[in-house]
């Protein structure tokens, strides 16, 4: 954090923040952000994300490093759909790169493409860092035969200020809690929520900020892989 600090107001003294007085990561085609991540499988890489309710409408999103190095395009035949807030359908597609080697600090750009030939320019500041993997989770990873649970624990994460929990019952494969941004490393569950005998799975999302104007949605993020622990019998 303080290095991103440091960064942001060296941006303040050159004007670099002032250049762009509103938030960059919108345009009239969608959304585009970058998350600098690190997953059990994939320890250091970028995560970029466009999301848009004119799906339809686009034909390329390309990725450009800070010195204008094309990182690469999005695949727009993968995407999650899902609706906005209004109701309309809307996808996100994401893609995964691995981390430039040179000047990985700054603003990284998207540009956007429409099949009518009209073109958009998107963008998020990076800070290049490493978030650590989650510990101390309790229940502990495989876990059996626990006493009814009353929350979910684990050790504060470095550099981490929001966490969102994802509670799979596993029995039923279901999602059965999707948390919103939580500050403490703790999650109380509600009364009922689990069953005795039942299996869960649990995914820890950690990240630095939430939806912020130069960072977007996160700068740095980890996630855990989905840790398994069973309820006693009663």
């Amino acid at each position: 954090m303080q290095r991103l600090a440091v960064l942001l107001l060296a941006l303040c003294l050159m004007g670099a923040v002032q250049a762009y007085p509103q938030d960059s990561h919108y345009t009239e085609a969608g959304f585009f952000d970058i998350h600098v991540c690190n997953r059990q499988e994939n320890p250091h890489f970028i995560m970029a994300l466009f999301s848009s309710e004119r799906f339809d409408d686009v034909a390329q999103v390309s990725v450009y490093t800070p010195d204008g190095t094309l990182l690469g395009n999005l695949n727009l035949d993968k995407f999650h759909a899902f609706k906005s807030k209004s109701g309309k359908d809307k996808r996100a597609f994401i893609e995964y790169f691995g981390m430039p080697i040179r000047n990985a600090d700054g603003w990284y750009r998207a540009d956007i493409l429409m099949k009518d030939g009209r073109r958009y320019a998107a963008r998020d500041f990076v800070v290049d860092a490493f978030m650590p993997m989650p510990t101390g989770m309790q229940p502990a990873p495989g876990a059996q035969d626990v006493p009814m649970p009353t929350e979910l624990r684990w050790d504060p994460v470095p550099g981490a200020r929001y966490y969102q929990i994802y509670l799979r019952d596993k029995w039923n494969d279901e999602l059965i809690l999707k948390t919103d941004m939580i500050r403490e490393p703790f999650l109380k569950l509600p009364a009922g929520l689990l069953q005795p005998g039942g299996m869960y799975g649990w995914t820890i999302h950690a990240q630095d900020v939430n939806e912020h104007i130069l960072l977007g949605d996160f700068n740095h993020g980890t996630t855990t892989p989905e840790y398994i622990f069973t309820v006693i019998e009663q």
